[in-house]
Parts: structure tokens; sequence; C-alpha cells
């Protein structure tokens, strides 16, 4: 056991991956480097046994945002782990992104840990790399054409995820391997109607995944497949913006502009960023059509139209003064006066009416929601909630999931 515990040792310092042996039925693992994740291999190991894999059919996962972890089955209880690695670069602040909701978020700390000491692979290199580990564990070859991938891009499981934007039509037959248009048209187009509520850039990094809807499967490449469901959805999405008002010009040009980058992307392209600059370029157009049709002057629709789009940020008013190239009396003076209440009001009210919809359409923690917003900390969160809705953060999603079920 040491002598192949040495050599799986030499191979991670030659292919710079994590390693990791589990134990499923303790829960004991030998990781390497010595940076356990426990959270992350016991949900490795519930995917690759529900999904009704074996021995002989190893298994590579493709979690968001293109994060490749390989498992593959020694024994009944006893898995090989290899991951989590990269294709390509990402910054920490969207790789935090990733882990919000995930049901191995506890490990975010190790999980980041072991990228950063990670070189990038690609799925051949893991496939190699997941052979040649089981080799060394078993004195076994492991078919490498035998490996499956699996590519969530396609999947059938609606996840909780923005149901308040790409809300599933729960299908009564079996065939569920297509979205339902008309449910999606309509969550958008109330979304975007909303009046001076738009949709957030971080709140879409977070939780924009419609690759975790239902969509038909158009092409067995990953690539291709990931290309058609950003059209799909970009187009859904700048329908309904124009639907709901929104100036039909300004939409095509940035929809033109974005699909072209999309369709030029590379192999095993991370997609959601172009989500993200897609909603925030309409977000940006629908928040200056919103202050301005409310009359206010340019300064002040400056200042709300900002806030709106970085209301997840810390936001105060000398940050505001600079953004709007004024003193901050001027403007905190010019803001009560145009909109009724004072900037700091404006940005709580904001931020609070926004944290409802994470209440009710995610699965994130109280205390994630506020860190999320940039409130001090979670009890400051809850004292202003209850002072705006008359409860706690938990008893709202309570109540309103009891008042209807559909949300839960």
């Amino acid at each position: 056991m040491s002598h192949r515990l040495q050599l799986l040792e030499s191979l991670q310092s030659t292919i710079n991956i994590p390693f990791c042996i589990y134990n499923s039925h303790t829960e004991i693992s030998y990781s390497i480097p010595d940076i356990p994740m426990p959270s992350l291999m016991k949900y490795v190991v519930t995917r690759f046994n529900n999904e009704e894999h074996d021995m002989d059919t190893p298994l590579i996962i493709i979690e968001e945002p293109s994060i490749f972890i390989a498992i593959s089955k020694l024994s009944d209880y006893s898995f090989l782990i290899l991951g989590p690695s990269l294709p390509q670069e990402h910054s920490d602040e969207f790789i935090n992104h990733f882990f919000f909701g995930k049901p191995y978020s506890k490990d975010k700390d190790a999980i980041k840990l072991n990228i950063k000491q990670s070189k990038l692979i690609s799925i051949e290199e893991l496939k190699n790399a997941l052979c040649l580990a089981y080799f060394i564990n078993t004195a076994k070859e492991l078919d490498k054409s035998n490996i499956l991938v699996d590519e969530i891009i396609a999947s059938n499981e609606p996840l909780d995820n923005l149901q308040s934007l790409l809300e599933v039509n729960h299908l009564e037959h079996d065939d569920k391997d297509y979205s339902s248009p008309e449910s999606i048209n309509n969550n958008l187009y109330s979304y975007f109607a909303m009046d001076g509520i738009p949709v957030m850039e971080d709140l879409f990094k977070k939780f924009s995944e419609p690759n975790q809807y239902s969509f038909t499967k158009m092409s067995l490449d990953h690539d291709r497949q990931t290309k058609y469901v950003f059209m799909v959805v970009a187009n859904k999405i700048c329908q309904e913006a124009i639907r709901s008002g929104v100036g039909e010009d300004a939409i095509n040009v940035i929809a033109e502009i974005i699909c072209q980058r999309v369709d030029s992307a590379p192999t095993y392209f991370d997609v959601r960023p172009y989500y993200v600059e897609l909603i925030a370029a309409i977000s940006e157009v629908v928040n200056k059509q919103s202050t301005n049709e409310k009359g206010y002057s340019p300064m002040i629709s400056n200042c709300v139209s900002y806030i709106n789009s970085h209301v997840q940020k810390k936001l105060n008013l000398s940050v505001l003064s600079e953004i709007c190239n004024v003193s901050e009396r001027w403007l905190s003076k010019c803001f009560r006066k145009e909109v009724g209440m004072s900037i700091p009001d404006y940005i709580n009210n904001i931020k609070l009416q926004r944290s409802t919809q994470l209440l009710l359409y995610s699965n994130a923690t109280i205390e994630e929601i506020s860190d999320f917003f940039s409130f001090s900390n979670q009890s400051y969160y809850s004292k202003l909630f209850k002072e705006k809705y008359s409860c706690t953060p938990l008893e709202y999603r309570n109540n309103k999931k009891i008042d209807n079920p559909a949300h839960t």
C-alpha cells in the first residue's frame, strides 16, 4: 500500500492535479496534496452512484464553470477521484460565484486552493491521468474508451436556480428533453417589466445556468450544444426585453456583438461570462430607460442606474459622488429632492427588494444572501429586512413557500 501511495504522489507531482482515495462507507479519504474536500468527494460519489456507473464505466464530471472531476470505482466502497481541475484560467471572483448554493460550498477554500496548485488540463489529459492512477492502484488497465464524460449542458434535471428567470414548465409525459418557450418568455417578460428592477450582473453570474434546464439535444458536440443553447436563450431574452418596451435597435446591436463572440469561442469555453455580458448590457439599457421615464435629471439618472446595476456591491455616498463627478453634499441633496429618500435608504431598499428573489427562488442560506448583497453582517440584514417586511428573511421564505407551493 505504501509503495502505491508513493507512486501516486510521484504521479501527482508530475501531472500536478489533485488525487483522492475515498471510502464512501467510512467517509475517510487520503488526499494528495493533503487538502481534503469531503463535501465535494461525497457529491461526486453520489453523482457516480446515482447515474449507475460501475468499475467498468469511469466518469468525468464537468461542473460549471468547466471544472473537471474524474472518478473511478476501485471496490464496493472505494473510489479514485482526480480533480478538481480547470481547462482554462478563471479569476478568483468568478470561481467564488461557482460555489454559491452548491452542496459542497463548505469546501470552497480547500477546492480553490487545490485548483490554484493545479495545472490547466484537457479532458484527454485527465483521461490519461485517470488510467495511469487506476493502474497504480489496481495493477489493471483501464479502457480509456469506457470513460464517460458527463456533460451537464444537456441535463434534463431542472434546478431551483433562477426560477424567476428561466422556470421550466414541468411536463406530464416522459419526453422532457426540450424547454418550454412560453414559460421562459413569460418569466423573462415579467422580470424586464418590473419597474426599476433590472437583472443584476452578479446575480446572473451566480444563478444563470440555462444549461441546467431542459433543452433539445441539438448537437452531440459539447461546444456546439453550448453555443446553440446560448443562441436560443439569448434570443428569448432579447425578444422579451423588446416586448417589455426596451429599445429594439440597442438590443439587436448587443445581441449581434455577443452572439458573434460566442460563435467564435474556443474549445471547452466557459459560456457563463457571455450570459453575464448579455444580461449586464441589457440591464444597463433597461436602467437608463427606466430612470429617464421617471423624469430624473441626467445626474440622478446616472446615479440610480449605477446603484441598480451594482447593488450587490458595497455602495456609499463617496463612491457615487465620484461616479457622478459632483460633491457628496450636492448629490445627497439632489437625490433626496428627486427620488424622495436618502441615498442609503434607497440602496438598502433595493438590496432588500432583490434579496426576496433569492429567498424565494434559490437554496442559498440567509448568510450567503446577506454576503451577496454586501450587508455588514447577517444580523444587520435581518434587522433591516424585518423593518421593511415585518418578518425575518427566514419567515418570509417559509411563509411565501406555504402560500405558493410552486416556489418549493
